[in-house]
């Protein structure tokens, strides 16, 4: 069949701990560096492609049937940074069969390079002593092979134990004479002498959930590597084996330092990656959704978990916020605690020029402490709807002459007459616990206002069945929790319900992206 389907630092809402914190989310830097190979379909932990850029290495693959092994392993063949001889024996699947459930694997079958060698054998019907023979003869006979054993079980069940060890042991031998790379599936969780022999070992689970399949990859062990996040959180969307990266490598503003600025022109060019499979059904990235949602709602909160450092917060909403400008409309901060104008203003000026960036990006232009005080004076003083109503209105006019104003700057036309306004949910939860408040935000066709929230304002005892009586925002507008599982970061949508992506860092390593979890 088909594969388908921390203590972490503590609370940062204090800028003095954001040293403390970004050393725990920092990769390495004495770390080898890896390197991926261009065009790569899927996407892998780092740890595994700095483990294959060895000359030499033997890796089993363990997992139940469907939880990705083969999958895994088609995507590991594709993302090695080097043309060689592959010798994939099947004994699961036709050829016919592997072409149809990865459609992208027709790159191997059909390369015509007189000096590279791509063989895919359907071994299903072979006996185990001529599939053994048909494996040694390519470790003697050809220049450093890449031979994966799609599984392992087809030969060693019918085997008895002192031969299994023997073979075993021979193939250890006669893949390090010859450069090999050796990849063996099994579907066996039984701990054997395959484990202490070979170089890697990873280990693939799944769990069905209610709104999703929950899968990870386990590495128990890669001989050379330091194993940073020793678990990771998969998808096998469309096909495709995609692992989430460790949220160490997330930090956008360590990636800047060092790369050159690109302040001569930078323009996002959405695509999905399963553009480079012939699928008929690409997925929507999320942070297309997030464009979307941000532009058609005047009202939208993403919570996130209290031990994000900011710089994390600012990264994984980095590319939403920087379409937002790039489109000639500003943005505005406003009643935050933390330094969320400065560090944002730091991500764009490696983009954007600082003229760009201080017209757009403007600095607590709307203070909803006033507004909400001056609301509450008018109804309290007057009891009457219309007084408030005045000022609202003069609140309306203000932001309309913001907006125009910080156009003009820029020399556009005031065509996007609106503005993103970014509230702290923290600093600000008493004003949204009030309905009429919240109302008097959304009556504003001009603002859209994303409200970030940076730690669960409820009992965790009671979190998991907050109501909309209690948590107004829950019902109005967009609600999104970002939240840490294990070192991997996945992204929930709870209104509206558009299911569960997990964030990595895109090819260019300049901005987060997100990947459905499937």
């Amino acid at each position: 069949m088909h594969d388908t389907n921390t203590n972490l630092p503590g609370n940062p809402n204090n800028d003095n701990n954001s040293d403390s914190n970004d050393n725990v989310y920092r990769a390495s830097l004495n770390k080898k560096k890896t390197i991926i190979k261009n065009g790569a379909i899927g996407h892998l932990p780092s740890e595994l492609l700095e483990f294959v850029n060895n000359d030499t290495y033997s890796l089993l693959i363990k997992g139940k049937p469907g939880t990705g092994k083969t999958t895994l392993a088609l995507t590991l063949m594709d993302n090695l940074n080097y043309d060689s001889n592959y010798f994939y024996i099947s004994t699961r699947l036709s050829i016919r069969q592997l072409l149809y459930f990865y459609p992208w694997t027709t790159k191997f079958t059909l390369n015509t390079e007189s000096n590279i060698e791509y063989k895919f054998e359907d071994a299903r019907l072979d006996e185990p002593e001529s599939l053994f023979e048909r494996i040694t003869n390519q470790l003697m006979d050809v220049k450093s092979p890449i031979i994966i054993i799609d599984t392992w079980d087809a030969i060693a069940l019918f085997m008895d134990r002192e031969s299994r060890l023997n073979n075993e042991r021979v193939l250890q031998i006669w893949r390090e004479r010859a450069g090999a790379k050796l990849i063996f599936l099994t579907e066996s969780s039984d701990l054997t002498l395959l484990d202490s022999i070979v170089d890697g070992v990873i280990t693939l689970r799944q769990e069905l959930k209610k709104s999703h399949t929950h899968r990870e990859l386990f590495f128990n062990k890669l001989r050379g590597i330091s194993i940073d996040c020793p678990k990771y959180y998969f998808s096998l969307h469309n096909g495709l084996f995609f692992a989430l990266d460790s949220a160490s490598g997330l930090n956008l503003m360590e990636k800047f330092k060092n790369n050159e600025p690109k302040h001569d022109g930078f323009y996002i060019k959405e695509k999905t990656i399963d553009s480079q499979n012939n699928n008929d059904k690409p997925y929507q990235s999320l942070n297309t959704v997030l464009n979307e949602t941000i532009n058609s709602s005047n009202l939208t909160t993403m919570e996130f978990d209290s031990r994000m450092p900011n710089e994390l917060i600012l990264s994984l909403l980095f590319k939403p916020l920087f379409s937002w400008i790039e489109s000639g409309k500003p943005i505005s901060i406003s009643n935050f605690e933390w330094n969320f104008y400065s560090v944002l203003k730091k991500f764009l000026l490696f983009f954007a020029s600082p003229k760009l960036t201080n017209d757009l990006l403007l600095n607590e232009k709307f203070d909803l402490f006033e507004i909400y005080k001056d609301y509450i004076v008018s109804n309290e003083q007057y009891n009457s709807h219309e007084e408030s109503h005045g000022n609202l209105d003069e609140f309306e006019a203000s932001i309309s002459k913001t907006i125009s104003d910080a156009l003009k700057k820029t020399g556009k036309k005031p065509n996007h007459d609106s503005v993103l306004n970014i509230i702290d949910g923290n600093n600000t939860n008493h004003l949204f616990s009030n309905l009429k408040f919240i109302d008097s935000l959304k009556k504003n066709a001009n603002i859209h206002n994303l409200i970030v929230i940076k730690k669960n304002r409820f009992p965790k005892k009671d979190y998991n069945n907050i109501n909309n009586n209690n948590n107004p925002l829950l019902s109005e507008g967009n609600y999104f929790k970002i939240v840490f599982e294990g070192k991997n970061i996945m992204l929930k949508s709870i209104n509206p319900s558009k299911g569960i992506y997990g964030a990595y860092i895109e090819n260019n390593g300049l901005f987060v992206g997100w990947y459905p979890l499937t």
